[in-house]
């Protein structure tokens, strides 16, 4: 199992928690040098719409960090044209001052609508054919639009959600399935944060999950596991071959969460 740092918090304020954005790249600096030293995740997971996240990558980063950088592409707001999109891949090169990706994926559900479709596998052909990216992927929220966007594009790489409260692409083996087939990377695992912490107040569009929040907080208190504990070891209790995908704010949240994993590891 390999780590993803997934760096949208330091391009712009991003999850429930907003008051950490604060000198964002004096904090991915820290993490990147301490990381050189441990080798504690492989990959960087970025986007042309992070905000000045790539700037920041690229200001960081060089050859001697040998991390993989895995970005995602869309179309822009009511902009769908090749050119446009192929403008800005070539962008997101120059901000992280690399020659090519690891893996790009594709980010956007409507991107294989029929209207789409024909612009999107042009592009995706030119990435390869341009060797832009070593591996191409998609990025999905639902079970359905993955099955339906595997029919139009032959990918390496695939990108879901996955936590405790969100198992669906576990069901019925399937996640089991398409690990033999692809790279999967499982990001959302804290759920922006809101797993991250016992829960208290939260975001207005959790509150209709407020029972349900307040079992696992039970939970947690009962087995007396901490809520990071719980988090990571949902996926390692999977025993599957998956890239685990996560945020962190700091150098202490990744401190955190490496300690968690090794002790993890160690009760295995």
């Amino acid at each position: 199992m390999k780590f993803c740092l997934g760096t949208a918090q330091f391009g712009f304020p991003y999850g429930l928690d907003k008051s950490y954005y604060v000198n964002t790249d004096k904090k991915f600096e820290e993490i990147i040098e301490w990381n050189q030293k441990i080798k504690f995740f492989h990959y960087l997971d970025t986007a042309f719409n992070y905000g000045n996240s790539e700037k920041i990558i690229g200001e960081n980063i060089s050859q001697i960090h040998k991390v993989k950088i895995i970005s995602k592409f869309s179309y822009e707001k009511k902009i769908y044209s090749f050119e446009k999109t192929v403008e800005n891949l070539h962008q997101s090169l120059e901000n992280l001052k690399i020659n090519s990706f690891y893996g790009i994926l594709v980010h956007e559900k409507s991107m294989f609508s029929k209207k789409r479709l024909k612009t999107t596998i042009k592009i995706l052909d030119y990435i390869k054919k341009n060797k832009i990216a070593k591996k191409i992927g998609i990025s999905v929220y639902d079970k359905s639009e993955l099955k339906n966007n595997l029919k139009h594009y032959k990918f390496d790489l695939i990108q879901l959600p996955l936590n405790i409260f969100n198992q669906s692409f576990n069901e019925d083996n399937y996640l089991k399935e398409i690990s033999k087939n692809y790279e999967v990377f499982v990001r959302s695992i804290f759920l922006q944060g809101l797993l991250f912490n016992k829960f208290s107040n939260t975001h207005k569009y959790f509150k209709k999950y407020k029972l349900d929040l307040i079992k696992y907080s039970k939970f947690l208190d009962y087995y007396n596991i901490s809520p990071l504990e719980a988090c990571i070891y949902y996926i390692f209790s999977l025993n599957l071959k998956l890239n685990i995908v996560f945020g962190a704010n700091d150098l202490s949240n990744i401190i955190e969460i490496y300690k968690t994993i090794n002790n993890i590891d160690r009760k295995k």
